[in-house]
């Protein structure tokens, strides 16, 4: 701001005291020298001394003389619902439903869900929640416990047990890591088709996914992939004719897109109280009016009880050694043949290998990874002598799965004693399964007790149900 000089006309007193004029002007230069060094210092000086010490490759603070009055930050990812779109699928407000529609309702989830229970919120016989869980272990995972019974039950035939008239259904933390909707939908469709084969009574509402928090430290839980696996099982709930609940609005910080911070655990992935409170708000006010279809009287439920603690035990893996059993199998018997008796790789005359990193695969999803291979190897070969092999490199962290090709006029095994040299007596050349047959593609042998998942499965080549790298 500059100075404009004005002239002063002199007073009579003021004509006594020549000097006052020049007292005057040296007392505003004054002024207005100050008043520049204060601008100086507030403008520049302070914001910079303020970051004294600060390492250089901190992002440093603008002068604030050269900052905006607003911060943009870069825009976040929303899950919003059109409610016209889905009229008749999503839940819309109602009134408070109260307790009686909490006591009619069963919930299934994973660790999240059986937190209402664990927080004194509902009462065990209304929570079907598993830590750990993830959707593709829905249907053969026997996790349900009662009182009397000896052995655990698995979801479906535990809720034909319990006969309750609605489902209230959310699964996918468990799940985030695959970051495939698809295949989240698919196991979903599975898992509520199984449900509703051994209860067909019951409601079922699907809950959306609910998203993690800021503190979260795991960068293979993005809500990104929360928002992705929304936005699926929304169009799979309309597709199938059932209803959402979206719990999501509620929990989410819209500025940030992860969970409300007084709605998650110190771990960034599990809700608190306050977070199981806000859902079983929501569903109350969030109510459906489906008829109760139940047959009547019900009949006698037995009495749940809790599960026993789990042994402290390393992450489930992926196993890349089953997967490739599943390949052997789809491929044996459609122009491809599995060689005779072990087999020697240095006659292989070519191969096809297929890499998934660790932090994109998860247990459950070995036969979706296969169909995938077998696919690609039948779109590249019209048929031939093969062997599979999977296993897992530790250094890398990668799972991989190799098709090896031999020439049909010799026998690929007939002189190989040990396996490939450099690799494990199993054979496999990546070292990652010890007792795995790289052939992948006998089903009847004696050693290897199947998948424990498929019933119907009668086995798979050399694989002990899990690579153990």
């Amino acid at each position: 701001m500059g100075y404009k000089e004005t002239k002063i006309k002199e007073s009579p007193v003021r004509e006594k005291k020549k000097k006052a004029p020049l007292n005057r002007a040296f007392l505003i230069s004054v002024a207005l020298v100050l008043s520049g060094l204060f601008a100086v210092l507030l403008f520049f000086v302070i914001p910079y001394a303020s970051q004294a010490g600060v390492p250089e490759d901190t992002v440093k603070l603008a002068p604030l003389s050269m900052r905006t009055e607003a911060v943009f930050a870069e825009p976040v990812d929303e899950f919003v619902v059109d409610e016209e779109i889905y009229r008749g699928t999503l839940l819309l407000e109602t009134a408070d439903a109260g307790q009686s529609y909490i006591d009619d309702t069963l919930f299934i989830g994973d660790s999240n869900t059986l937190r209402l229970y664990m927080f004194n919120l509902i009462k065990l016989k209304n929570v079907m929640g598993v830590e750990g869980m993830g959707i593709q272990s829905v249907i053969n995972h026997p996790e349900i416990y009662w009182m009397g019974y000896s052995s655990p039950v698995a979801i479906p035939e535990a809720v034909s047990m319990t006969q309750p008239r609605r489902i209230v259904i959310c699964f996918g933390t468990n799940n985030l890591i695959n970051r495939d909707p698809v295949w989240f939908t698919k196991n979903y469709g599975e898992a509520i088709t199984s449900i509703q084969e051994a209860y067909e009574y019951a409601e079922i509402i699907v809950m959306s996914v609910p998203p993690v928090g800021a503190n979260n430290r795991d960068p293979n839980l993005s809500n990104k992939t929360v928002i992705d696996y929304n936005t699926a099982l929304l169009d799979f709930a309309q597709e199938r004719g059932l209803r959402f609940l979206n719990v999501y609005e509620e929990l989410v910080d819209r500025n940030n897109g992860a969970m409300k911070g007084s709605y998650i655990e110190a771990d960034g992935v599990h809700l608190s109280k306050l977070a199981c409170e806000a859902v079983l708000k929501y569903a109350r006010t969030h109510a459906s009016d489906a008829e109760d279809t139940r047959p009547k009287p019900l009949k006698p439920a037995p009495e749940r009880r809790e599960a026993p603690p789990k042994p402290v035990q390393e992450k489930p893996r992926f196993s890349a050694s089953l997967a490739a059993g599943y390949v052997a199998k789809d491929l044996l018997g459609s122009g491809f043949s599995a060689p005779a008796g072990k087999v020697n790789y240095s006659k292989a005359i070519d191969s096809l290998s297929f890499s998934f990193p660790d932090s994109e695969v998860k247990p459950g999803m070995e036969k979706d990874i296969a169909a995938a291979v077998a696919s690609a190897v039948r779109g590249s070969r019209g048929g031939g002598i093969i062997s599979v092999t999977g296993y897992y490199d530790e250094d890398t962290r990668i799972h991989v799965i190799a098709v090896y090709f031999f020439p049909l006029e010799s026998d690929p095994g007939e002189t190989d004693p040990g396996g490939d040299p450099g690799t494990d007596p199993g054979g496999d050349p990546g070292g990652g399964d010890p007792g795995g047959d790289p052939g992948g593609g006998d089903p009847g042998d004696p050693e290897d007790p199947g998948d424990p998942d498929d019933p119907d499965d009668p086995g798979d080549t050399g694989d002990p149900g899990g690579n153990t790298g």
